[in-house]
């Protein structure tokens, strides 16, 4: 839903800007403005979550285990087999599966950096193929949800 009174005042600053625009066109500028996809950054703002500006401009996903969804797989014999966020992780070897459950466990400093428009996180489980792709994928639910 598009909040007209804003997309009008903007319509009228485009227009103040310079008084030989046209002013259906202005707004047309505006409404543009208006239907163009919002930034991550800004909707993550939006969402509530706030700039960090001493190393560089971050914005902090402190609530990360709010996008992993551990379930537990019914259907495997060995031990810390879950599913998460659709990926079965129950065929991968012991010690990936205690990292992907050590995920809920730790704190994972996991950022936007604006400058770079860009999520990164400490690599605090080494080089795991497995536990970068359940990273990459709360950022993935991360991007939908914000």
């Amino acid at each position: 839903m598009y909040n007209k009174s804003k997309i009008m005042k903007r319509a009228h600053e485009i227009k103040k800007q310079d008084s030989k625009n046209i002013w259906s066109l202005c707004l047309k500028m505006a409404w543009a403005e208006a239907k163009a996809p919002e930034s991550i950054e800004e909707r993550l703002l939006s969402a509530g979550y706030k700039i960090w500006d001493k190393k560089g401009k971050r914005i902090y996903i402190n609530n990360f285990k709010k996008y992993l969804n551990f379930v537990e797989n019914t259907n495997s014999l060995n031990a810390y087999c879950y599913i998460v966020n659709g990926i079965d992780i129950s065929n991968k070897n012991r010690a990936t599966r205690k990292k992907a459950l050590a995920l809920l466990d730790t704190d994972i400093k996991l950022y936007f950096d604006c400058e770079s428009n860009k999520f990164v996180w400490n690599e605090r489980f080494g080089n795991d193929e497995v536990i970068d792709m359940l990273i990459r994928s709360a950022i993935q639910r991360i991007k939908e949800e914000v």
